[in-house]
């Protein structure tokens, strides 16, 4: 069915964490749903501190529950410096793994 803007937003608002945002692609097919046009996107990396992006990720099945598609792009993000120590962005590539593995584990549907 068709979700309500309304309600959606409250069940995000009602998680205890960061919540996440909420994007809209503009459907061009006549035939799109609404629920079909909303990617939700934990946003990691726009924390204030590195702990609440590993917060976030351990919520992400919080997110799931509002059964809708989810977008996690934890790609060389600064937050990893607290699990691999201060490298460079491209030096993260195996925390970026790590978080990729753990996204998909916990239901994101798009990296």
């Amino acid at each position: 069915g068709v979700v309500s803007i309304v309600s959606l937003l409250a069940s995000i608002s009602a998680m205890t964490f960061a919540g996440p945002r909420v994007y809209f692609a503009m459907a061009r097919d006549d035939n799109s749903q609404e629920r079909g046009s909303i990617v939700l996107d934990p946003g990691f990396g726009f924390a204030k501190k590195a702990e609440h992006s590993f917060t976030l990720l351990a919520h992400l099945p919080r997110i799931a529950e509002l059964d809708l598609p989810m977008l996690s792009g934890p790609s060389r993000k600064s937050f990893l410096k607290l699990a691999v120590g201060e490298r460079e962005p491209a030096a993260r590539a195996w925390a970026t793994a790590g978080a990729v593995a753990a996204s998909v584990l916990l239901g994101a549907h798009v990296i």
